[in-house]
């Protein structure tokens, strides 16, 4: 088959919706390398004055704006707009738009199309996003929903909301969890010791971490919730003290502003370690040697850091409805409830048996979401549409 996706976040997006778009490609084209790929990407200077986030294979056809008309609006009008002309020249089976979009015209290639739809969080909590981004939302969004063959939701969370907000056929969507990167799973020892005890492993990172510290991960903005966590561990004074390491990528300023005020007032500077830039090929370890890894957040179709962190081997507690990326021994609370958060976090920091059941059980839920389990879900997809 002739396959296509929609690349542009694979290699411009450093979060979840990268990551998502990194993963898929990659493995299929690793598990099923007998295919064709095409790479669809808006902007002709890939890697040109930076490092790229993602590397494809010798094997991939990338594929950027060929005139000066589809390279209008930085490559958008060709993505948007005109890709089902390339869609057709390309002579693709299969188009996959990996984030919410298709193109207008994509009909007119010729080609199946699907799309993964990742959460509808701008309609269940629609004060979270500006009037505007709404907006935009739910007219690319909806449109993708009803020109798509098929669609893909990343979770059943998400086909429930497809099919609530938008009167979606069921029958017409497929639940296909995102696979998560080898680089958290893959320790190269032998899993575990005699007696169910993991190997335990060094880690040297560029960055001044205390030893012992609780992770943070989806940067400064209302949904992911940091400062839930500072109000946790503030409420733990004096008994236990606890270091968080949280990434501090600016994505909303207003809030940003509001965490550093709350650590100031709480005197937490010495507590809190922001990191504003990690590279991808740090976080791996940075979750290894987290005592636990922490995601309150008040609305997610997923969760890839819980995923992430259960293939680190490290105990997670998250925000309650992510049950479906963190199974049954991850510890959940509510996110606005930060006296329940404080006692959940102290129980998982002190309670050693807690601790080895968390981890042992969230590694086998984790197994699921292997690259080489999820890719061929995806690939018998593909296939069955071509019937």
């Amino acid at each position: 088959m002739n396959i296509g996706f929609d690349a542009k976040r694979a290699f411009f997006n450093r979060s979840g919706l990268g990551n998502y778009s990194r993963n898929a490609i990659n493995s299929l084209g690793t598990y099923f390398p007998e295919h064709r790929y095409f790479l669809y990407v808006p902007k002709a200077n890939i890697g040109i004055g930076e490092k790229p986030l993602f590397l494809p294979s010798d094997a991939m056809q990338v594929r950027t704006p060929p005139t000066a008309r589809d390279a209008l609006l930085g490559g958008s009008a060709w993505r948007s707009i005109y890709m089902g002309n390339q869609i057709r020249r390309d002579r693709l089976d299969i188009y996959h738009g990996l984030s919410h979009e298709l193109p207008l015209n994509v009909r007119r290639g010729g080609a199946k199309n699907i799309v993964t739809i990742h959460d509808l969080i701008f309609l269940r909590h629609p004060q979270l996003y500006s009037f505007f981004d709404r907006l935009v939302y739910q007219q690319k969004y909806a449109f993708a929903c009803r020109v798509a063959d098929r669609i893909v939701a990343i979770s059943q969370a998400t086909k429930s909301d497809i099919v609530q907000y938008w009167g979606i056929d069921p029958q017409r969507i497929s639940v296909i969890n995102p696979s998560c990167h080898p680089d958290f799973y893959d320790y190269g020892d032998q899993m575990m010791l005699q007696h169910g005890f993991f190997v335990q492993q060094e880690y040297q990172l560029p960055y001044q971490l205390p030893d012992q510290y609780v992770l943070h991960i989806g940067g400064m903005q209302p949904r992911k919730n940091l400062l839930s966590l500072l109000k946790a561990v503030v409420r733990l004074r004096p008994r236990l003290s606890v270091p968080i390491v949280a990434l501090n990528y600016p994505l909303d300023s207003a809030y940003a502003d509001s965490v550093a005020q709350y650590i100031a007032q709480n005197d937490l500077r010495s507590q809190v370690i922001l990191l504003d830039y990690v590279a991808q090929t740090h976080l791996p370890a940075l979750y290894r040697c987290a005592a636990a890894v922490l995601y309150p957040s008040i609305a997610e179709g997923w969760g890839y850091p819980i995923v992430e962190g259960l293939c680190s081997r490290v105990p997670v507690i998250a925000a309650k409805g992510l049950e479906e990326a963190g199974g049954s021994h991850t510890q959940y609370i509510d996110p606005d409830d930060t006296e329940q958060f404080a006692h959940t976090l102290e129980k998982v920091l002190t309670v050693g048996s807690l601790r080895m059941d968390m981890i042992l059980h969230g590694w086998g839920h984790a197994q699921q979401f292997r690259p080489d389990i999820i890719a061929p879900i995806m690939m018998n997809l593909y296939r069955e549409m071509m019937c």
